[in-house]
């Protein structure tokens, strides 16, 4: 059985949220961060969903 754990903390992530606003790219916001790019895409796209949800 194996355990997931958390890939980064909330200053990592919002690190890479600002990152990515600078225009970066996945690869390049990983390489800085330690974060797998697929792990940044879902954080990303969760991101981008919640701003866009009105309310």
């Amino acid at each position: 059985m194996t355990c997931r754990t958390r890939v980064a903390s909330r200053g990592h992530l919002e690190y890479a949220r600002l990152l990515h606003e600078q225009g970066k790219s996945l690869g390049q916001i990983a390489t800085k961060t330690g974060i797998p790019k697929t792990s940044l895409h879902r954080y990303l796209k969760r991101v981008q969903s919640l701003e866009s949800t009105p309310g």
